[in-house]
């Protein structure tokens, strides 16, 4: 529903002209939760033109593969069992336009699940994502699908390396993203880090919550009740947040490496707000 619309979307806003293929019963974002088009549709589906056809009836993929011969592209998010079924593999489509660039986002890369289906929520699961996001200790989805996103952004990318080789002679790769294989690499700088605590430390263990643990970084609630989110990555903007808040400069926190202890020590929770209270 999302990750090759969105793909196409970008492609889009690039300057392509994007025919997106409808089956008799429309996409299932025209009428999604309310009956109405869904905040999917409306917000990835401008900029396209659109045509209905029956890719299961043979009139139906005749007039497909018409469109085909002249397309520089095709991206879908098909199972690879539904591929087959209508006809729609890689070889299927280069046998009708050998210059095409086909792009798959499947659920799974090649390995023992290429066949198995994935959506977002899925990758979420699998990639350790809902275990580190918890609302009220249940593991949860992060709100919007970035796991589609971000392998309709890589397939964009992989279509436009594709066009740079046509354009240097050379024949244009085939294009594959696995929505899992997407997820692992968004999660990867976390992973990674959970590698080094138990190198470290000689256990398995993450950040306590989504937000590096850095003195002062984080949400506060000021005392006319509005929100404000601090960041600082580094010495010159503790420095700063320092100044501005006319702390006392007597050498001991000088640094974050320095406050980090003290702000552990001196910070407390806040049950009532959900907030930390910044002493």
């Amino acid at each position: 529903m999302l990750a090759a619309p969105f793909a196409a979307h970008l492609l889009a806003h690039l300057g392509a002209e994007v025919i997106k293929v409808e089956p008799p019963t429309g996409d299932p974002t025209r009428s999604l939760v309310r009956g109405g088009p869904s905040g999917t549709f409306i917000a990835y589906s401008h900029g396209k033109k659109s045509v209905c056809i029956d890719l299961s009836k043979p009139d139906g993929h005749a007039a497909f593969c018409k469109l085909l011969k002249t397309a520089d592209a095709l991206v879908h998010n098909l199972s690879p069992r539904a591929a087959r079924k209508l006809k729609l593999t890689r070889q299927d489509c280069e046998s009708v336009n050998p210059r095409l660039i086909y792009c798959q986002i499947r659920g799974y890369g090649a390995g023992p699940q290429e066949d198995d289906l994935a959506s977002n929520p899925v990758a979420e699961a699998s990639t350790g994502v809902m275990e580190a996001n918890r609302v009220n200790g249940r593991p949860s989805r992060l709100g919007p699908s970035y796991h589609d996103q971000f392998a309709g952004a890589y397939a964009v990318i992989g279509i436009l390396a594709s066009m740079l080789q046509l354009r240097e002679g050379n024949e244009a790769a085939p294009v594959e993203i696995g929505l899992y294989e997407t997820g692992l690499h968004v999660a990867a700088r976390d992973l990674v880090g959970v590698q080094l605590k138990t190198q470290l430390l000689g256990r398995p263990e993450r950040e306590p919550h989504g937000e590096f643990s850095m003195p002062g970084y984080g949400a506060y609630q000021t005392s006319d009740g509005r929100w404000i989110y601090l960041l600082m990555l580094s010495d010159a903007h503790w420095l700063k947040f320092s100044q501005a808040m006319e702390l006392p400069n007597d050498g001991s926190l000088v640094t974050l490496r320095q406050c980090g202890g003290a702000y552990v020590r001196r910070s407390d929770r806040t049950p009532e707000s959900g907030r930390h209270g910044f002493h």
